[in-house]
This record gives C-alpha cells, structure tokens and sequence, in this order.
C-alpha cells in the first residue's frame, strides 16, 4: 500500500513499517578485507553515503534494521576472524547516539533474521560464529522492557537464514542448516511468523534459484516490511542467477534483475518497493564500496559507501 507524501516522493507501507531506502539508510558495521570487524557506520541521504556514528566496539557478521533516524544492532562478532564464540550483544540508535541493551538469549553471527525497530524487534537462527551450533531458536526484544523473551523454535535455520519484518509479521528463507546427522544442506524454503506460530509455505513458494556450489540462502542479504514485502538475494558462484535478487508478494517470487552490488555478503535494507544494497565482497577482496538501489521496477549504480565492508547489517525502514 503506498500513499503521496509530497510531490517528489512516494513512501510505501505495510504491516506497521515503511521503507525509506530512497533517502534514508544506514549501515553498521561489517568487516574488512583481511575479514577484520570494523566499528564504521556510513548514512545514506539519497544522494551520497557520509560518515555516520562509529559503534562503541568492532562488529562484524552483524544484523541491523532501522535507519539514521533509529534502529537495533545484534550479534555479530569481534576479532579477526569470525570464530567462535559470536556474540549476544544489541545495541539500539536512537538518531544521535548507540545504548548497549540487554543480551540475547544465545550469541548469534554468520547470517541471522531481524526485523524491527528499536523499539520491538524480533531475531531468528544465525549460528555461534564459524563451527559454531547452528541456530533454530528465536527471541522477540520489548523495548519498554529492554528485555528479550524467547518464542518457539523455527522448523529451519542455522548459518545465513536471511528475514525481516516486524515481530507479528516476519519472513524468512535461506540457511545452512543441520540435518541432524552430522551434515549440512542448503535451504529454499520460506518461513513466516504471524506472532504467535510459525508457517513453513508450500513448496510453491520456495526460493526460485538453488543453483551454485553455495545454494540458495547462503552468503546472501535480505530486506523486507513484512510477508508481502521481502527481497532475498544470494550469489552462486558463478551460475545462473549470479547477483539476482527475487521479490516476494507472499506467494511467489519475481526476479527483480541484477543488482549492481553482488548480494553476496553485501547488507540490504528496505523492502520490495524500494531496496538498498552496499557492501562488497569478490574473495580477494571482500571490503567493497559497491552500492545500488532499486526503485521499484529496476536497480541502478549509487554513490559509492565512504567507508569499504561487507558482511555488514544495513536497515532502511521506520515505523509508521
């Protein structure tokens, strides 16, 4: 549903949230190119990225939702690395400065789901950094509480389980989960919270591109206001579909094009309507300042990020 603000921009919303990628975005964190965590954060005005307000330590592997205005950061790890033990901080922006809240209930990094504002939020799988156990659990933060209480279990999840949304209207696809018998396998379903009990969706509605070495779900990025408004992009390896990002309206998917940002790695903030992406990551040297975005119909090149980092948590709502 969207609605004429003014005569210069068209905002969008859904399920309580709204994107603002066209003008207002934020990424946090991330790591550098020897896959050291860094503490930048750059902020997106519609025209260029600027230096925004550093974190109080290192995060890299990290997750965050909101904009410059406000927004939560969780998990993620520091150091040089991204071994074990992740972490089970969070942080919230208020628009001029970060506040340490209370931990998580488990220490997420590798890929995890959020969604949410500062004020409520909700966070699923990811894994305990590199080797670390893969993450089936999930936990939704009170903001007047500052407090995290758990909720049930997803039915998938682990390392790279990509979603957004808001804590009675979540999505979720992608992960690298454990079989339970000592191995791995790629995931393509998707996965919805109504605040009260998951839904896993027909097969119908599985992500269109498995193909890579990788699979779908793994190395990939995400941004949505809720269960008809999501994007989820992965990069294969080479095959096809390589820096396509699909759209999902809640029942199926359509292939938005090519980003000019490789997804994989990369943070994306926003929703189907409008979408952000920055960060770059090319295996020699994965701390690019790629960015591009997409209005709606297509995507196209942006400034570049002032700061270089991938792996890094971009948001690009608010609440409505």
């Amino acid at each position: 549903m969207g609605f004429l603000l003014d005569s210069y921009r068209f905002v969008v919303t859904a399920s309580g949230n709204e994107t603002t990628a066209e003008d207002n975005a934020m990424t946090v964190g991330g790591v550098s190119s020897a896959w050291v965590s860094i503490s930048s954060v750059n902020d997106w005005d519609g025209t260029n990225w600027t230096a925004g307000t550093a974190l109080a330590t290192t995060i890299g592997i990290n997750s965050f939702r909101g904009n410059t205005d406000g927004g939560i950061n969780c998990g993620g790890y520091t150091g040089t690395s991204g071994a074990t033990p992740a972490l089970n901080s969070c942080q919230t922006w208020n628009g001029s400065s970060w506040t340490t809240r209370a931990t998580m209930s488990v220490r997420r990094s590798n890929g995890t789901a959020l969604g949410g504002t500062e004020d409520s939020a909700l966070i699923a799988n990811g894994q305990d950094g590199s080797g670390g156990t893969q993450w089936f659990t999930a936990e939704q933060y009170d903001g007047s509480a500052n407090s995290w209480s758990s909720i049930t279990n997803s039915t998938f999840g682990g390392q790279s389980t990509q979603g957004d949304g808001i804590p009675d209207d979540f999505i979720k696809s992608g992960g690298k989960q454990d079989d339970g018998g000592g191995s791995y396998s790629n995931n393509i379903k998707v996965e919805t919270w109504n605040g009260s009990s998951w839904t896993t969706l027909g097969a119908g509605s599985n992500y269109p591109n498995a193909a890579g070495s990788n699979g779908a779900g793994n190395v990939s990025c995400s941004c949505g206001v809720g269960s008809d408004s999501f994007m989820l992009g992965f990069n294969a390896d080479g095959a096809t579909g390589d820096n396509v990002i699909y759209k999902f309206d809640g029942s199926s998917w359509t292939n938005s094009g090519d980003a000019t940002t490789s997804p994989s790695f990369a943070g994306m903030g926003g929703s189907s309507d409008y979408a952000i992406i920055c960060g770059d990551y090319n295996g020699s040297s994965p701390a690019g300042t790629s960015s591009s975005i997409y209005n709606g119909s297509s995507w196209s090149t942006t400034n570049a990020l002032q700061t270089g980092r991938t792996a890094n948590g971009t948001g690009a709502t608010t609440a409505s």
